[in-house]
């Protein structure tokens, strides 16, 4: 239909008249006219106006910016407004890896927009997928606290580092926090993988592969702060 279109009658007057409804035109009237092609106000008598019943059920939620006292009916979009009130807990972070890959994102995200980062305890609740959408986006849009701190400073505990390269994020060796840098981080994270068995050579040459892959993620020079940590992972008692 909109490809066939002809006239001056913009498409949505022609799409609502073809469905029955009828309209009053309302063209070069000031205020009720707000197009180029002019106006058309339509009786939805055909609709459905009845009221329907509140649920005894439906819960009230007073969320931040423009979700003041509204009323919830759908389950994902409670799971939504506690996200963006930064009141998710652990029985919520659960129910994402269920939900379809957006919708979960969405809820990350508004947690995100209310100063929050997933717990370390709670990342074992998600899929591995989520995870990696999760984190790229910390990375890629660097939100911040109430306080206008980079959340991404709170991704240095032993899990967040261990999550990064179980799932091969080595690109959050370009983060560099206040305090610390993931690059200094990740390679202090390598206690995971440490074998007591190997002689000190093969460890060393172990370690040197670590290294080595997570160089060639990076896209910065170093610190001198990390010029120094490099050089203590690589000593030897």
């Amino acid at each position: 239909m909109a490809q066939n279109h002809q006239g001056n009658q913009s498409f949505s007057t022609v799409f609502m008249e073809w469905n029955g409804y009828n309209g009053v035109n309302v063209s070069g009237i000031d205020f009720y006219d707000n197009t180029t092609h002019g106006s058309v106000i339509y009786d939805l008598s055909k609709t459905n106006t009845d009221m329907e019943e509140v649920k005894p059920k439906n819960t009230w939620t007073y969320g931040r910016y423009n979700y003041d006292s509204t009323l919830i009916y759908n389950p994902f979009e409670d799971l939504a407004m506690k996200a963006l009130d930064g009141n998710l807990f652990n029985e919520d972070i659960k129910k994402l890896s269920s939900l379809p890959l957006p919708q979960a994102m969405r809820v990350l995200k508004n947690f995100t927009q209310s100063g929050n980062v997933i717990p370390d305890y709670c990342l074992d609740f998600l899929s591995d997928d989520l995870i990696k959408k999760y984190l790229y986006m910390l990375f890629v849009k660097k939100p911040t606290d109430s306080w206008g701190n980079p959340l991404c400073d709170k991704v240095f505990s032993r899990r967040y580092r261990k999550v990064i390269l179980d799932n091969g994020l080595y690109y959050w060796v370009n983060y560099i926090s206040r305090n610390d840098s993931m690059l200094t981080a990740l390679l202090n994270a390598f206690d995971f993988e440490l074998d007591w068995s190997l002689s000190a050579e093969e460890e060393y040459q172990k370690k040197k592969a670590f290294f080595d892959k997570l160089m060639t993620y990076l896209k910065r020079d170093l610190t001198k702060d990390e010029e120094e940590d490099i050089q203590d992972y690589f000593a030897t008692d």
